[in-house]
């Protein structure tokens, strides 16, 4: 399978998946540690970013908007 290209769906994803990025390098353990504590430092992925990117929806799948780092009161 490629991004935006072909697609065989006996390899489909089944399950949720939450602010998924993608980025073309590995990230370095102070980045990670700022995802994982939702520090203001945190990226978006340089490939695809949850938030930024227009997908194509099959299969009764839905984007929603999602807050990993919301604070609830």
């Amino acid at each position: 399978d490629t991004y935006g290209g072909g697609f065989d769906a006996t390899q489909a994803f089944v399950g949720d998946l939450a602010n998924f990025h993608i980025w073309d390098r590995k990230l370095s353990v102070g980045e990670i540690y700022n995802l994982a504590t939702c520090s203001s430092k945190a990226q978006v992925g340089n490939v695809f970013a949850w938030m930024e990117t227009n997908l194509d929806i099959y299969g009764g799948a839905s984007k929603w908007t999602f807050e990993a780092c919301r604070q609830l009161n």
